[in-house]
C-alpha cells in the first residue's frame, strides 16, 4: 500500500488535465494546503469543492464540470468515504457516457474524523470512524462495484501504477474509477490536521482540556 498524500506519484499523470475536482476531508486539505505545487503541473487546473465542505460532492461536481467543459479532461480525486456517498451516480455517468475519471484513495474509513478524535481525545476515544468488523478492515471492493455499473475500473496499491492507470483511463473516453489502496496508519494517513481545530474537550480529560483552553486563548484569526 502506498502513502496517500505523497502527491508526486500523481503529478506526472495529470500533466494535461485542466479540471480537477477535489473532495472534502483529508483529500481536499492535503491537496490544497500541502500540494499547491501540484497545480503548476496542469495549466488552468481548478480545484473544488475541497477542504471542509460537505462530503459526497467531489464526484458529482466532476460530472457537472465535464458537462460544462466537454472537451476538457476531468478527474475527481476523492476518498472512499466521500465517493461512497454518491457512488450511485456512476449509473448516470455510464448512462450518458460522461467520461470522468475518479481516483478513489481508499483508506477504509472516515480517517479525517478518526484523526481529529485522536488529536482531541486520544486513541482510546476513537469511535465509529473506521470501516471494520471487530479489528478486521471491512471495505467494499470499489473497483468491482464500479465495473458492475459498466464503468472501467481497476484497483492498484503501488505508486508506479498510478500514472499508467490514469493515462489509460483518460484514453478510454468513458467513465472510469481507479481505486488506490492506501496506508491507513496515523501519520501516513495524512491525519495530523494542519492548523488548530476548535474541537471542544470535556473537563474530565484534564490535561487535554487545559491544553485546549491554552490553545484557544492563543488562537489568532
Amino acid at each position: 500500500m502506498l502513502e496517500p498524500f505523497t502527491l508526486p506519484f500523481v503529478q506526472e499523470g495529470l500533466l494535461e488535465i485542466l479540471l480537477l475536482s477535489v473532495a472534502a476531508g483529508l483529500i481536499g486539505t492535503w491537496v490544497v494546503l500541502r500540494g499547491l505545487s501540484f497545480y503548476s503541473h496542469a495549466i488552468g487546473t481548478a480545484a473544488f469543492p475541497g477542504l471542509v465542505l460537505a462530503d459526497g460532492l467531489g464526484f458529482p461536481a466532476a460530472l457537472g464540470a465535464k458537462l460544462a467543459a466537454p472537451d476538457t479532461p476531468v478527474v475527481a480525486m476523492v476518498g472512499d468515504g466521500d465517493f461512497l456517498m454518491t457512488f450511485q451516480e456512476l449509473a448516470t455517468a455510464v448512462q450518458y457516457n460522461i467520461p470522468v475519471v475518479s481516483v478513489v484513495l481508499n483508506n477504509q474509513g472516515w480517517q479525517a474524523i478518526r484523526d481529529l478524535q485522536i488529536i482531541a481525545y486520544g486513541e482510546e476515544a476513537v469511535y465509529a470512524t473506521m470501516f471494520e468488523h471487530g479489528s478486521e478492515p471491512l471495505t467494499p471492493h470499489i473497483a468491482d462495484a464500479a465495473r458492475a455499473f459498466g464503468a472501467h475500473a481497476v484497483r492498484i496499491s503501488q505508486p508506479d501504477e498510478v500514472a499508467p492507470a490514469l493515462e489509460h483511463a483518460l484514453a478510454l473516453g468513458g467513465p472510469a474509477v481507479i481505486e488506490v489502496m492506501v496506508d491507513t496508519g496515523l501519520g501516513t494517513s495524512g491525519g495530523l490536521a494542519p492548523g488548530w481545530w476548535d474541537v471542544p474537550v470535556p473537563g474530565y480529560f484534564e490535561k487535554r482540556r487545559a491544553a485546549y483552553e491554552r490553545e484557544r486563548r492563543d488562537e489568532r484569526i
